[in-house]
């Protein structure tokens, strides 16, 4: 499907979005189907993926910021709960 250029970008979105949500371990091996799959890609299907990509990495910093600052303010409440002791 994919060496006869078959796969439509409807598909590779589909193919990527079935690992939304799930277990890391899903997510994971979705990610590295399509990283060995990528080889016979065309050029419009890797650029598909590597936004794929992009947007994924941006979500996981926005968690990851957003966990800091939660842990942050966390930290400070404590700080001020003791003091208010």
């Amino acid at each position: 499907m994919i060496k006869a250029q078959a796969l439509t970008r409807n598909d590779l979105a589909k193919i990527w979005n079935v690992s939304y949500g799930k277990h890391e371990a899903i997510e994971k091996n979705i990610h590295d189907l399509l990283a060995k799959l990528a080889w016979d890609f065309s050029p419009e299907q890797l650029e598909q993926l590597f936004d794929c990509f992009r947007v994924k990495i941006n979500i996981h910093k926005k968690k990851k910021k957003s966990f800091f600052v939660s842990r942050k303010v966390g930290q400070k409440r404590i700080i001020n709960n003791e003091k208010n002791y």
